[in-house]
């Protein structure tokens, strides 16, 4: 597992470089590649992240720089399997899947939305419960549920990874766990919505400029997930890093004129 977490982030690494294409940016692109090589060096090196050493992390932030890249390229079938990869590794996008479905029927776009059901639902027998059953199912749906005992443990046993990590977790306090447990669930599923109903609603009415709306959602909701996570492990954290770096490097090198 070791060494499919490193060949992964890698690969990952690999992935950025292509989509940034630092030729396309001369002046602004050793900058960007300096934050990229210190985040592989900081994961790389650094042993109070245990990225690499303790998780298997890696595999989650590979598929979802995948999902990052199917959205970009807009292939409805590869964001299907993309979306059942990252559904079945870690659910921090699970309330973008509601906004995202919406907006696709808001466009009229049946035929796509119809392709990513099939293609969920095949995943989702293919790559679970044809060869594992029901059983880790109904474990992976009933395991939010178990949180709020978890974080009781860890705030008892170890503090200091509240207090030395990112989120908003450590401004709660052990004595307001199942509040930070139900607010990560509502705004997880409410803000991506109401982001996307605004986003929609200047673009239509007040006719501003505003594209990739479905991508923004996406990485709206992993910033909402994370930063009101139950326990924030600093290793969970990189995954929504690894999306800003693909999303940043992939516009900024398209971008006709050099940036200063």
């Amino acid at each position: 597992m070791r060494w499919i977490t490193c060949i992964l982030l890698i690969i990952t690494f690999t992935i950025f470089i292509f989509v940034f294409h630092p030729s396309h940016q001369k002046r602004v692109s050793p900058f960007i590649l300096g934050c990229a090589f210190m985040l592989f060096w900081w994961i790389s090196t650094a042993e109070s992240n245990g990225l690499i050493p303790y998780t298997e992390e890696g595999i989650v932030i590979f598929y979802y720089v995948i999902l990052t890249l199917c959205l970009l390229n807009g292939n409805i079938w590869l964001i299907g399997i993309a979306i059942s990869l990252c559904a079945l590794s870690r659910y921090s996008f699970i309330g973008w899947l509601l906004p995202y479905g919406l907006f696709m029927l808001y466009e009229k776009k049946y035929a796509s939305f119809l392709k990513l059901g099939i293609t969920g639902l095949v995943c989702f027998l293919g790559l679970m419960i044809i060869p594992f059953g029901w059983l880790p199912f109904y474990k992976l749906l009933w395991l939010p549920a178990q949180y709020i005992n978890f974080a009781t443990r860890v705030w008892q046993d170890s503090p200091q990874v509240f207090y030395t990590s990112l989120g908003l977790a450590k401004f709660f306090g052990p004595g307001r766990i199942e509040l930070l447990h139900h607010l990560v669930i509502r705004l997880s599923f409410t803000v991506p919505v109401l982001f996307t109903v605004v986003a929609i609603w200047m673009r239509d009415k007040k006719n501003i400029r505003i594209h990739n709306i479905g991508l923004a959602t996406f990485k709206l909701s992993l910033v909402i997930f994370y930063n009101f996570i139950d326990v924030p492990y600093l290793y969970l954290l990189y995954t929504s890093s690894f999306v800003s770096l693909i999303i940043t490097g992939y516009f900024i090198s398209r971008f006709e004129k050099e940036l200063i």
